[in-house]
């Protein structure tokens, strides 16, 4: 079955595009967008984009982790070129990003759609970004909590492999410990 799409609120998707479309030029600052037919590009794969912090995350696990904004592909016909992130509900500070997670997120979609207990349930994509540590992960919610690091990962994690919320927190929590312990209960 295919991953659930969330529909942002319509101030979301109304900034996101603008703020493609006012990217998507010949001399734009975002190379990503410098070759795109602007009339042909599409925003595409709606997720919410949640954020953890180190002290909280181990306290409660991704109970803890805080929804941050909306994020979409950005597709020029059949490839991702981008993806656009905005924050919060309202449509505020929206940003494009052409780094490593664009492709990654791309190439994970139909990967995560592909595992089994997501073709005989429903799923809703998410983004999970824990920054203190240099995660970014697909975080499947249904039935089950799947969490799935993109690529590139850091080493304590293995890209692409599925992790039940548990398993994700286990393997977090020793480097977790080390960041708090240097920087103190902020970290993250």
């Amino acid at each position: 079955m295919p991953l659930k799409v969330m529909e942002p609120p319509d101030a979301v998707q109304r900034a996101a595009a603008a703020h493609v479309h006012e990217l998507a030029t010949p001399r734009g600052v975002f190379p990503a967008l410098r070759d795109v037919v602007r009339e042909e590009l599409a925003l595409v794969a709606p997720h919410r984009i949640f954020t953890a912090g180190l002290d909280v995350l181990l306290e409660r696990g991704l109970e803890a982790a805080a929804p941050a904004g909306w994020r979409y592909l950005v597709a020029d016909r059949d490839r991702i070129v981008a993806s656009a992130e905005v924050a919060g509900d309202s449509g505020e500070a929206p940003l494009l990003n052409g780094g490593p997670y664009v492709g990654s997120t791309a190439a994970a979609i139909g990967e995560l759609e592909r595992l089994p207990p997501v073709t005989a349930g429903d799923f809703e994509l998410r983004l999970l970004k824990v920054p203190a540590l240099y995660v970014v992960a697909a975080w499947l919610v249904g039935e089950q909590r799947l969490v799935v690091p993109l690529a590139p990962a850091p080493s304590f994690l293995e890209p692409g492999r599925p992790y039940t919320e548990e398993e994700f927190v286990a393997a977090l929590r020793e480097p977790a410990r080390r960041v708090l312990a240097a920087e103190g209960p902020s970290g993250g």
